[in-house]
């Protein structure tokens, strides 16, 4: 699909390996000093857990990098009904109460040219609460726009971590779709791939 030494993704890995790790190198040494207070202490101890909960969510992403990287066939691209593939996605995340996938206008089926097992990674991505690292729901919207099927995810517990930008942006361009970042709006990623007919 793509190189693994792509610089892009190892900066998008190296980026999010240093918040949390940075963070929880401060925290360890404000309590080994011995001289926090009990709420700081608990504050901490707080901070520490939601790193590790990020640094967990990194590794679940990087797990699915690596079963994305590992598929030695060529990409081969088949007409998809990409609904059934992002419904099955929001069950299988079923940590899932967090996501609300609207499947929007009346269709119920929006067909593109994909890669079946690239795009099951792809949604799986799309659905993870990997996509943040932290809690917080993720609003999934799926419709036609003009053209094209547009998936839309919102997140709430902070902006799409840069090695979850750096997956769905390969795993899209490798199938002929894109992404689209909203810069003053971080917290969403709009996907896009052209329809197919008949």
């Amino acid at each position: 699909m793509t190189d693994p030494l792509n610089p892009k993704l190892l900066a998008a890995v190296c980026h999010d390996l240093r918040g949390p790790l940075g963070a929880m190198g401060t925290w360890i040494h404000v309590l080994s000093s011995g001289r926090a207070k009990p709420e700081t202490q608990a504050q901490a101890l707080a901070s520490i857990a939601a790193d590790i909960q990020a640094l967990s969510a990194l590794i679940e992403q990087m797990s699915l990098l690596g079963t994305a990287l590992s598929a030695n066939d060529p990409i081969s691209l088949v007409r998809l009904d990409i609904v059934p593939v992002l419904q099955s996605a929001c069950s299988y995340n079923t940590e899932g109460r967090d996501v609300v996938a609207t499947f929007g206008g009346d269709e119920a089926s929006l067909w593109v040219s994909a890669d079946s097992s690239q795009f099951q990674t792809l949604a799986r991505v799309l659905t993870s609460r990997a996509l943040t690292g932290r809690s917080g729901s993720r609003d999934l919207r799926v419709s036609r726009r003009d053209n094209d099927a547009e998936l839309v995810v919102e997140t709430t517990g902070g902006a799409p971590r840069a090695l979850s930008v750096a997956l769905v942006q390969a795993l899209s361009e490798a199938q002929g779709g894109s992404l689209v970042q909203d810069a003053p709006r971080r917290s969403r990623l709009t996907v896009r791939f052209p329809l197919t007919t008949a």
